[in-house]
């Protein structure tokens, strides 16, 4: 599927980095922070319904739901 507003990758890149929620994804260092937290019990455990993020996008969804 083309998109009609980008047709290459690097144009979309370069319109999002310059977006405020490109801006703050570029600030927050999301491979160190989802180093430093343990994955959830039931992914380790593999009881109970399966996550649907793995620890970064969980630190991304905290991270939405306040912008």
């Amino acid at each position: 599927m083309t998109n009609l507003l980008f047709f290459h990758e690097n144009l979309l890149d370069e319109h999002f980095s310059q977006t405020d929620l490109g801006i703050l994804y570029k600030a927050i260092p999301f491979e160190q922070l989802s180093a430093t937290i343990p994955s959830p019990r039931g992914l380790v455990t593999g009881q109970g319904r399966k996550s649907w993020f793995d620890v970064r996008g969980g630190i991304g969804l905290m991270i939405l739901k306040h912008v």
